[in-house]
Parts: C-alpha cells; structure tokens; sequence
C-alpha cells in the first residue's frame, strides 16, 4: 500500500502541475484576446489542448491508483479522493494529498473564473466586429431626408459591400 500512496501523491502533483500550467496560459489569454492577436490565441489554444490531455492521463493514474488502494485493502471501491482519504493511515499521507486535493480544487475554480473573464472579452470582440461589419455594409450618407423635398421621394439605400457576414 505504501508504493499506491507514493504513487496516489505523485500523480496529484503532477496532475495539480498541469492545471497551474494551465492557468497560467488562461491568464496569458486575457492580454491576447485584449489587443486580438489571434495568431497567439491558436497558439496559447493548442498548448491548453496538450495540457488537458496530459492531465486526463494523470486522471486515469490517479483512478487507477485508488482502485489498486481499494483492493490492496479489500474494500468497495471509492471514487473520490476524499473517500480514499478514510483508508489512509499515516496523518501526514493524508495532510499531504488533501493539501493536493485542495489546491487542485482552488486552481480549478480560478481557472473557471478566469474563462469567464476570456468569454466575456471575446464577446466584447465579436460585438465589436459585428458592429464594424454593419459599419461598413450600411451606406450612412442616406440617413437623412432633409433634401427630399415635399415630395417625400426616398433614394434606395446601397450598401458599401452586398452582403453581411
């Protein structure tokens, strides 16, 4: 059981190793998604991607892990960490991975937030597209029609571009 602990401890800290990472791009991502260099944003995308997939293999290690504790100590299996807690004797094991626990956790909820943040910039920018795009497919010049006269003849509006995307 001693070797399922050590391994339970090393892959919640590798596994705490990739999120930290991945905050740090989502942070990263603010500032690109602020000045809208997209090429950067692909580039900060793909990273995130390995890094997601890395850490749904530490995920399967650590599964893994608490199904061998499980049978090594012949009890029902758990699913969380925090039931496997229960099954482990040495208190400082137990500080150890609930230390990992929670700041897996804590990591994950500001990751959250910061996501938040990014689809609210990103939203910002696509509005402001939008909004550029209208620009440019209206013909603002017939917005008035103080030179028709009384005859109240309207011109056809034309659009700088036929179409909007």
């Amino acid at each position: 059981m001693i070797e399922s602990i050590k391994q339970l401890k090393e892959a919640l800290l590798q596994e705490s190793r990739m999120y930290e990472e991945v905050l740090i791009l989502e942070q990263k991502k603010i500032e690109i998604i602020k000045k809208a260099k997209l090429r950067e944003l692909e580039k900060i995308t793909e990273e995130e991607q390995e890094f997601i997939f890395k850490i749904g293999t530490y995920e399967r290690i650590r599964s893994s892990v608490i199904a061998n504790i499980c049978e090594e100590l012949e009890v029902r299996q758990v699913s969380t960490i925090t039931d496997c807690l229960i099954l482990i004797d040495s208190e400082d094991d137990k500080k150890f991975i609930n230390g990992l626990r929670n700041q897996i956790l804590n990591t994950i909820e500001e990751i959250k937030e910061i996501n938040k943040i990014n689809e609210a910039l990103m939203n910002e920018r696509l509005d402001f597209i939008k909004f550029s795009m209208e620009l440019l497919t209206t013909d603002l010049s017939d917005g008035n029609n103080y030179n028709q006269g009384a005859t109240g003849q309207e011109k056809q509006k034309t659009n700088l571009f036929d179409a909007s995307i």
